[in-house]
């Protein structure tokens, strides 16, 4: 299950009951998702504040370490 907050940010609840922040966003016409970390250890806001911090590198057009494509380009 896929929890969204804003601006590309979304809690996914897995099958057996983890969640885990994620951060959504287009890059050259892919979809891409960065995993920011587990919760409750990393609560909303810090997840928010990780999110505003990538997305500006993303802006910059700084690829992303721990990225994955997670669908083809389009």
């Amino acid at each position: 299950m896929k929890l969204s907050d804003r601006d590309g940010l979304y809690l996914h609840v897995s099958v057996a009951g983890s969640k885990t922040w994620h951060l959504a966003y287009r890059t050259n016409g892919e979809q891409r998702t960065y995993k920011i970390g587990p919760f409750p250890t990393i609560e909303l806001d810090e997840a928010r504040d990780t999110a505003h911090e990538k997305r500006k590198l993303i802006a910059a057009g700084i690829r992303l370490a721990r990225e994955r494509v997670t669908t083809a380009p389009v």
